[in-house]
């Protein structure tokens, strides 16, 4: 039993989620990131039932161009994760797979998960995603975009702050 459970409590069901990807954060960043933070953010989620054929590639692309400080947050872009059912050992082993390659991961209709070095850096992250979200609802909102970064703008500001950008997220 662990302090704060009694008499009636219990861990999240998403602590598979939790642990797993503790483990994948702390080797991929030799023991320098230790927060991880898993939230529900309304743009966010409403963007996974607004866009039809997200994935990986497409999402960042979405977020990136809609607002540009978000190459700058997540310059490996933003993981998308499919339905998967919440609480479950699929999910953990998913967000986990995901946490070792990139900083966010989105859960299609539920959520986001974010890590960082702290609870700053990896809440951060999420609130800078879920600002860019809420510009992209705004936008299709008001008939769809007319003008966006391109991707030759999106290379400058991540060259401009020394980012590592994930080529392969374009093309």
């Amino acid at each position: 039993m662990l302090w704060g459970y009694e008499p009636v409590g219990a861990p999240t069901s998403e602590l598979p989620s939790h642990l797993l990807s503790h483990c994948r954060i702390k080797g991929k960043s030799n023991n320098q990131s230790f927060a991880f933070i898993h939230t529900h953010p309304n743009s966010v989620i409403a963007l996974t039932y607004a866009v039809a054929n997200l994935d990986t590639k497409s999402l960042s692309k979405l977020l990136w161009q809609s607002h540009a400080e978000c190459v700058v947050v997540f310059p490996q872009g933003i993981e998308f994760l499919p339905w998967v059912m919440a609480g479950s050992m699929d999910l953990g082993r998913a967000t986990a797979d995901a946490m070792s390659r990139r900083n966010l991961a989105v859960w299609e209709f539920h959520g986001i998960c974010g890590c960082g070095r702290n609870l700053d850096e990896a809440y951060g992250r999420i609130d800078v995603a879920e600002k860019a979200a809420e510009i992209c609802l705004r936008v299709m909102a008001a008939g769809g975009a007319k003008n966006t970064l391109s991707e030759q703008q999106i290379r400058a500001i991540a060259a401009n702050f020394n980012c590592p950008l994930d080529e392969s997220l374009f093309g």
